[in-house]
Formats: C-alpha cells, structure tokens, sequence
C-alpha cells in the first residue's frame, strides 16, 4: 500500500493580489466624463464642459484672488501687545489688582482706531465695524 498522497502546493498571494487587481479595474464611462485604465495606470478624461468649469475653477483659486492685507499699524499694535505680554512673562511674584498691567487709555484708543474700519461679521450691508476694547474692571 502506498502513502498519503502529497498536500497541494500553496498558493501565492501575490498572484491572488494581482488577479483582483485587474478584476476590479474597470472602465467607467458617465456624463461627466471617463475613467480608462491602460497599461500606464488610470486615464481621466472630463466632458469638455465639466473641463471647462474645472479650469474656471483654477483661474479664480491661482490668479483672481487678492492677498489678505493687514489693516495700517497692525504692525505696531502687535508689537505692542508682545512687549505687554513679555513683560507681564518676566514680572516677579504674584502681581496685585488685575489692572496694573492693563493697557494704556491711549494704546487702547490706537487699538479701536485701527480696527473700527473693519467690516462688521453680523449680516447687512458694508461700512465700518461695532468693534471696540475698553478698560474695564
């Protein structure tokens, strides 16, 4: 009598990996435009309309659109607030009354001048804003 007979190779997995692969690679054609897979990989190609609108797309994102400016003087505002915060950092000991390192009535009047021009966030039309920092206890 003869032995058990030999178990069968295994498979690879690589080659399981591969044949799915090419299984879920399938051409999709809609109106929007077409999904081709050639040797080099997956080929796009949009409805010229849809072309058209992706380009208009890009336009306005890369050229159309204007830099933010910072409001005049924000530059010294923003030094002044880091002097303030830099020297309340290196203060000794626990400091007394809260308001002792409060700005000035002066730098908080340069304050709301600077940013009083910027438009409102709430909803109507343009115009100057409500925004305003005051001394307070």
């Amino acid at each position: 009598m003869g032995g058990a007979p030999d178990p069968p190779k295994p498979i690879d997995p690589n080659v399981i990996i591969q044949a799915q692969t090419q299984a879920n690679r399938v051409n999709k054609i809609t109106p929007f435009g077409s999904q081709v897979y050639t040797p080099n990989g997956l080929e796009t190609q949009l409805d010229p309309q849809m072309q058209g609108l992706v380009d208009k797309q890009k336009h306005l994102a890369g050229t159309d659109l204007k830099p933010l400016q910072t409001p005049a003087g924000f530059g010294t505002l923003q030094n002044t607030l880091m002097q303030k915060l830099q020297s309340n950092a290196s203060a000794p000991g626990p400091q007394k009354g809260g308001m002792q390192n409060m700005p000035s009535p002066q730098q908080l009047a340069q304050f709301n001048q600077i940013f009083s021009g910027l438009p409102n966030s709430g909803g109507g039309g343009g115009g100057g804003g409500s925004f305003q920092i005051t001394g307070g206890q």
